[in-house]
Parts: C-alpha cells; structure tokens; sequence
C-alpha cells in the first residue's frame, strides 16, 4: 500500500507492509540536500530545491563511493552500486504517519549514522533494516548516507571547513530530520542520534559542534569515542594523495574519475600499513571542530544531550581476523604488532600498550593466549579507554548540564559463531540494537542459535528505544559517574555494577 506525506520540499509517498512485528512504514532514499556532483564535489552540503512532482521514496538510493566489500566480513547481497549522487535519508514509521491535524502523539526520533572507519558502509546494508527496531520501541527511526574516504574527509578547504564535508552532510540531514519530520509523525523536540564504530565517533563529535546545539537532545555511541586528524596531519595525507596522482592543486581532484579516486585511496591506506591509523576521518580544522573534542568535554563546552556509552568486550578480535599468520601469533610477535601500530591516541592518554602488556599478562593470568592479550589490551587502547575519558569528563559537568544525564554499558555477549572465537567482538551488538536475528546470515553472526539471543536483542532494543523516549534506558541502569563508573553489563543476564574494569583502568593512568 501506498501512502504519502507532504514535507517543506514537496510531497513523498512511501510503501506500508505488514510484518511479523507489525505494520510498517517506509520511505526509503529520500534527497535531503543536493547532488554533490559535478562542481558540487568537495563542497559543503547545498539545500535541496524540492522535488516537481511527488518523490516517488520506494526503494534505496546508490551507496557513498568506496572500495568493493570484502567477501570474508560482508553479508551476502549487501548492495555495491556506488555513486556520489548518494545523500539520502530513510525514514521507517511504526504504522503510518498520521495526519498532522489529527492531534496524534508524536513519537520519539532516532537517527542512525552508520560505521565503517570512514570508508565504507551504507543504509542500505542488511543489518541497519530497521523495520523491528521502530516497530520493538514504537520510536520512527531515521537511518543516513554520507561522504566517505577522500570525498568526505579529505583536506580540502572550504568556507565552512576544512575537509569534514561527511560530518557537514551529517549535520544536513538532522536539519531536514529536524525540519521535516514531525510530518511523519516524529517529535522534531525529541531527537537522538546513534551510531557505530566511525558513526559512534561522528555522534560523539557532533555533540561538541556548535552549528549541532539544538538538532538533537540525545546520543548513544557504540564503540567510538572522537578521533581526529590535526590539520597537519590531514595536510601531509592531503600532499600524498596529489603526489600519488600527479597532481599539483587539490582542484584538479574535481576533474578525476570515481575510479582513480578509489584508487588513489587505497594506495594511501596501503601506504600507511597494517595499523588502526584512519587515513580519512574527522579533522580539528578550528573551524567546524575548534578544538580536540575531548578538550571540549573536558571544558564543559559539549552541547548539553543525554548522552549514553559503550563498548565491547572483546572489540579487536574483529580485527584479528586481518593479522597475518594469526596462528603463529606469541608474546614477543605480540609486541612486535603494538610497535607497528599508531593510532591518534594522544589525547586521551600518553601510555604506549607496550607499557601495560605486561601487567594485562598478570591480570587475565599468564595461560592467556596471545591474540586474547593482543585483543584485550588493544581494545582498552582503541575502544574502551577513550570512551571512558568521555564519560568521565561530561559527567563532571552533569551538573552544569541538569537534568542531562550519561549512562555506560559493557557488551559481554559471545556468539557461537566461529567457536566463541570472536568473543564479544565489534559490531556484535549492532544486529541486537537493530533486532535482526531473524535475518540468516547476520543471526548467524550474532549467535542466534544460543539460548536467549532473542531476549536480549528485546532487551537491548528496548533499552535503546526507552533512553530515546526518556533519557532513561533501563530502571535498573544506574546513571555513570566518575567515582562509582555505573556500568550496564549486556549479556544473557544483564545487570549494573560498579566498576568492572578497575583493576585495568588504573593502568592507563
């Protein structure tokens, strides 16, 4: 069935279906600024000039352009028809919008920005389907495309920043979501922003954009805190890549082909080697970003929301699966990985991880196997720590910020996909936030077949849904602070407590 809804740029029919949940409401590859083609590459977004006739909003748009996926850790018909012709928005309605004059209650908003360490990733993947998500929390959920790789983050410099032209095209669509969306039915008063991995560290560093203030009132960031580039950093990138191209002034990059820009890309990443460093991500360019964001959180200048937190346990073994001769693995090659790997790590904390393996070895005992020590130290270098600097410096000045609130989680769920061996990796939650278990390959991903996997996607959609509603995500989820750390531990029993962790986050400081 179709139905459609009247915005400030015309008229949008989506498509209603009935599911297993309940009936839903999609309105899919929605335009919320202008084409960034042509000489419209590397410039900011452009306000949309409306549509003629009725958008027709049946089905995705192309993707952002970026490497083809990798067939050992993509899903099995995820899309690959790339385009700079790709920011888009879809919005999913539990139900169907109804009609603004009817008095009916809004609904709360969230809006999803996707990961993919700022190279890839898009709406249209399997696992960010939100139909049970919306339908789980009755919350209409807003899911985004944006620039990526060189198109999105590299160096360039326009009037409103340098480079960042994916958080700017971020930013455009919580405006349209801002402007447009009470027409769906959703709470323009009530928005959160949530996302994963490059998307948990976009969300985390929206909150410390003032241009952001007043777009939306909540955040949740999974497994990300906010890393930069500094603007010399992004300049010697920016050097590299003309050189690789031949090119002496990066206005000549309009006039080259998606193909040799992905190229280009790839031969930077290569050239940077085998690390955690990201060649293109969101640069303190003091004009968009001013300042280290977590130098802003620490000053009280981050934009007062409800902010939620967290992390995986065992967030690099994902990664693992990418070290050479991982079977081979011991101690000393251990060390050799941490003195090969760099990462913008120095605003949270000086320590190397060669200063803490010994002691990691002490504490998970000296049986530990070697990619497990490698994981578990990597993963507090990269993932957990600097979301703890977050936490700990925004709920410094909650008070300053009241009634805003921050909460923390830990997730601890272990699928049974490749044995266990994955532990509680990155991205594991994801398929849990957006209920997809249902889904062949990615519960298999998940752990479907365990007991209780689809309790707790329940629990973990509702708990989402609820902070998005209320700013409270669980009765029993103590709000986080400094001195007691209130941590919510995900698993098949999920409970709060004080601290999990303390024995190693004293090592980082």
């Amino acid at each position: 069935m179709t139905l459609s809804v009247n915005t400030n740029y015309g008229k949008i029919v989506g498509l209603k279906e009935t599911l297993k949940r309940g009936e839903i409401s999609r309105f899919l590859g929605i335009p919320y600024c202008k084409s960034p083609i042509g000489d419209l590459r590397f410039s900011p977004p452009k306000e949309h000039t409306g549509f003629k006739k009725e958008f027709e909003a049946f089905s995705f748009s192309p993707i952002s352009v970026q490497p083809p996926p990798d067939p050992n850790t993509s899903i099995p018909n995820d899309p690959y028809n790339i385009s700079e012709d790709c920011l888009t928005l879809n919005i999913y309605v539990p139900g169907e919008p109804p009609n603004i004059e009817e008095n009916s209650e809004k609904r709360a908003v969230m809006v999803w920005v996707h990961g993919g360490g700022f190279l890839t990733g898009a709406t249209s993947w399997q696992m960010y389907e939100a139909s049970n998500l919306a339908l789980l929390g009755d919350v209409i959920v807003v899911t985004i495309n944006y620039r990526l790789g060189i198109l999105g983050f590299l160096g360039v410099e326009t009037e409103d920043s340098v480079g960042n032209l994916g958080l700017l095209d971020q930013i455009a669509a919580l405006k349209w979501v801002k402007e447009n969306i009470a027409n769906f039915g959703g709470d323009e008063a009530n928005i959160t922003v949530f996302g994963e991995s490059a998307g948990s560290m976009s969300v985390s560093t929206l909150a410390v954009i003032p241009q952001t203030k007043g777009l939306f009132n909540r955040a949740i960031c999974e497994s990300g805190a906010p890393m930069t580039l500094s603007l010399e950093e992004s300049t010697e990138i920016k050097d590299k890549l003309l050189k690789i191209l031949s090119l002496s002034d990066d206005r000549d990059l309009k006039n080259l082909s998606v193909e040799k820009i992905l190229s280009a890309q790839n031969e930077i990443s290569s050239e940077i080697g085998y690390n955690l460093s990201l060649p293109f991500m969101p640069i303190v360019d003091k004009k968009l970003i001013t300042d280290e964001p977590i130098g802003l959180y620490k000053n009280n200048l981050a934009n007062p929301i409800d902010l939620m937190m967290g992390t995986n346990r065992d967030e690099m073994l994902l990664f693992a699966l990418g070290i050479p001769n991982l079977g081979e693995l011991d101690f000393d090659k251990v060390k050799k990985l941490f003195n090969s790997t760099s990462f913008m790590m120095e605003a949270y904390f000086k320590k190397n991880p060669l200063d803490v393996l010994d002691e990691y070895e002490r504490l998970l005992g000296k049986e530990t196997e070697p990619i497990r020590l490698w994981s578990s130290v990597a993963s507090d270098w990269v993932f957990r720590m600097p979301t703890l600097g977050v936490m700990d410096a925004y709920s410094q000045n909650v008070s300053n910020n009241n009634p805003k609130v921050c909460y923390l989680y830990q997730f601890e769920w272990v699928s049974s996909f490749l044995g266990g061996n994955l532990g509680a990796c990155h991205a594991l939650e994801v398929p849990f936030v957006f209920n997809r278990l249902d889904h062949p390959f990615i519960g298999l991903f998940a752990g479907a077949d365990k007991p209780g996997a689809q309790d707790l996607a329940d629990f973990v959609g509702k708990c989402w849904s609820s902070f998005a509603k209320t700013g409270i995500p669980d009765t029993e989820w103590e709000p986080y602070d400094k001195d007691d750390k209130h941590t919510m531990i995900i698993d098949s029993n999920s409970k709060c407590v004080r601290a999990p962790m303390a024995e190693f986050d004293e090592l980082w400081t």
